[in-house]
C-alpha cells in the first residue's frame, strides 16, 4: 500500500527488477481517509482472507511556518494524525484479519527520537524538533498498549481453545537512512540496514511489546 499509486507501482517494478518473484498488489491508501482504509481491508479480506504481517511505515515531518498558536495547533495536529492516530486506526481496522493468521505481527516504523530514555540520557545526538519526536513517543505507546490489549484478548481466546492468532506488536527504529524521506542525507545508512530489523522480526520469535534496531550486524532492543 502506498500513498501514491505511481510511487507504489515504481517500487513494485524496482523489486521485480531485483529478482523478487512474489506477486505484489499495489493499493493506494491515504491513511487519514477512513473510506480508503475500509476499501483496503475489504481488498485483503476478499483476495487473501487473512493478514500475516502489517507494517506501518507512514510518517511525515511538517515544518511549522510560524509559531502563532493557530498555526502551531494545526501543524501539530496534522502531523499527529498521520504519524500516530492513523497508525492506531489502520491497525485496529486490520486486527480481525491479523487474528486469522497463525503468527500475526504488527511492525510500527518509529524513530530513535521516540525513546524517552535515550532523549533524557542525552547520550547520542538527536535532532531538535519536538513535534516529530513526541509523535514517535506516542507511536511507541501505541505499540506497547496495543500489545497489552491484545494479550488480554488472547488470554480469553486461549481459554476458549484457540491456538493461533496472537498478534505481536513491535516498534522498529531504523535510524537515519539515505531515503527520499531524509532527502538522501549523506550521513544516512543504507536503507537495507534499516529494513534488516523488520525482516528479522518477521522471521524471528521476538517478544511482543518491544522496540528494536539493527546495528553493527545484530539486533538490539531499544529502551522506551
Amino acid at each position: 500500500m502506498s500513498s501514491s499509486k505511481e510511487g507504489g507501482e515504481a517500487a513494485a517494478k524496482e523489486l521485480a527488477n531485483e529478482g523478487v518473484k512474489a506477486k505484489i498488489d499495489v493499493l493506494q491508501l491515504d491513511v487519514t481517509d477512513d473510506a480508503q482504509i475500509l476499501e483496503a481491508i475489504k481488498y485483503v479480506a476478499i483476495n487473501y482472507q487473512k493478514l500475516d504481517v502489517l507494517i506501518n511505515n507512514t510518517g511525515v515531518i511538517q515544518i511549522i511556518p510560524d509559531f502563532s498558536l493557530p498555526t502551531l495547533r494545526k501543524t501539530i495536529n496534522s502531523m499527529l494524525d498521520i504519524n500516530l492516530t492513523s497508525v492506531a486506526v489502520v491497525t485496529s481496522g486490520f486486527s480481525q484479519l491479523l487474528q486469522k493468521s497463525e503468527k500475526p505481527k504488527v511492525i510500527n516504523i518509529t524513530s530513535g527520537l521516540g525513546s524517552i530514555k535515550n532523549t533524557l540520557d542525552n547520550t547520542k545526538p538527536i535532532a531538535k524538533y519536538p513535534p516529530y519526536r513526541f509523535s514517535k513517543v506516542g507511536l511507541n505507546g501505541v505499540t506497547a498498549h496495543m500489545q497489552v490489549f491484545e494479550n488480554d484478548r488472547w488470554n480469553k481466546d486461549k481459554g476458549e481453545g484457540k491456538t493461533s492468532g496472537h498478534i505481536q506488536f513491535y516498534s522498529v527504529a531504523p535510524g537515519l537512512l539515505k531515503t527520499a524521506f531524509t532527502n538522501f542525507n549523506a550521513a544516512g545508512r543504507d536503507p537495507k540496514d534499516g529494513a534488516e530489523a523488520v525482516v528479522r522480526l518477521i522471521e524471528g520469535d521476538y517478544p511482543g511489546g518491544t522496540q528494536w534496531e539493527f546495528v553493527d550486524g545484530s539486533m538490539k532492543e531499544v529502551p522506551w
